[in-house]
């Protein structure tokens, strides 16, 4: 089956997270949903991929994007200001968006979400 003849493939950051987990409950059955996490690696069902527990600034990452053909991102990752100290909350925030933007670009996805609040 071509890309354009399939569900869109969508590749959802920050798994583990309560509105991800939101969005992976209404989207599951119109789209084949990729799920990603540095946190945690988190079961979303049997018709559903494994998700990834991966480091954003990894090769495995751009991994995913070569082996899916991802159509469209939904980045809900984030650490909060309560989380990790400063240093990795922005190479996780700044740097690791950054590399999720710059993947998205390389691999030709037109279609990206990204949530932020002001604790980033």
């Amino acid at each position: 089956m071509s890309k354009h003849q399939r569900p869109p493939r969508i590749l959802i950051t920050g798994a583990a997270g309560a509105l991800a987990q939101q969005v992976i409950r209404r989207l599951r059955e119109s789209c084949d949903l990729v799920a990603v996490d540095f946190r945690e690696q988190v079961y979303l069902g049997d018709d559903i991929p494994p998700s990834y527990c991966i480091d954003f600034n990894k090769r495995v990452f751009e991994d995913l994007f070569r082996r899916y053909e991802f159509d469209g991102v939904i980045h809900l990752g984030r650490i909060l200001s309560s989380q990790l100290t400063r240093m990795r909350r922005y190479n996780a925030n700044v740097l690791g968006t950054q590399k999720l933007l710059d993947l998205s670009h390389k691999y030709g996805i037109r279609r990206v979400i990204v949530l932020s609040t002001y604790h980033v």
